[in-house]
């Protein structure tokens, strides 16, 4: 069977294109592809064109535009990866 979808925020509201993605007036630094190994590892203000490969644990990707040229944009062969106001 499908699994349930998820339930709706207890306010009513859903995210939608005003909050998501990276913040008004954050300045994005140029970076190609990435292969993060490091634990722990914070990615933040990054514009990234091509692919994102973690290879680490406790990984969290922030205010960062993605800009992939392939069908996937993030690999992730590691636990608890956090992405947050990414685009």
């Amino acid at each position: 069977p499908a699994p349930a979808p998820a339930p709706a925020p207890s306010d009513g509201t859903h995210p939608d294109a005003s909050t998501t993605g990276v913040p008004a007036g954050t300045v994005l630094r140029a970076s190609g592809s990435l292969t993060i190994t490091e634990h722990g590892a914070v990615i933040d203000g990054l514009d990234i064109t091509g692919t994102v490969t973690v290879r680490a644990d406790d990984v969290t990707i922030r205010n960062t535009r993605i800009r992939n040229t392939g069908a996937i944009p993030v690999r992730n062969y590691g636990s608890n990866l956090v992405i947050e106001d990414t685009e």
